[in-house]
């Protein structure tokens, strides 16, 4: 009798060990589904082709760095016949690199 109490702790003991198994196998699946469903987004933004490097992030920034002439942005603007309150009428939009707006 005494080997039989044995044998089914043993095998409560077991039971209890594979159930904490599968509940971290089935979290570890969850989570590797979020990381596999959600790619990160490039931490680099910015192309060595943008006209201002990484380039605005809203009309009080774009106005700042034409005042600084940052990448000489107020003599490309004079250049194209723009100016400084031209600037200021605009209307904030976004757009991704696909052109989309969102």
């Amino acid at each position: 009798m005494g080997e039989l109490g044995f044998y089914a702790k043993q095998l409560k003991h077991e039971e209890r060990i594979r159930l904490f198994g599968l509940v971290f196998t089935a979290l570890a699946l969850t989570i590797h589904s979020i990381a596999a469903l959600s790619p990160p987004e490039s931490a680099n933004n910015a192309h060595a082709n943008d006209i201002l490097y990484g380039g605005i992030s809203s009309q009080a920034d774009l106005l700042a760095k034409y005042d600084r002439n940052e990448q000489s942005i107020r003599d490309i603007m004079t250049s194209l016949g723009i100016t400084r309150s031209e600037l200021q009428q605009t209307s904030e939009t976004s757009r991704t690199p696909s052109g989309l707006r969102f």
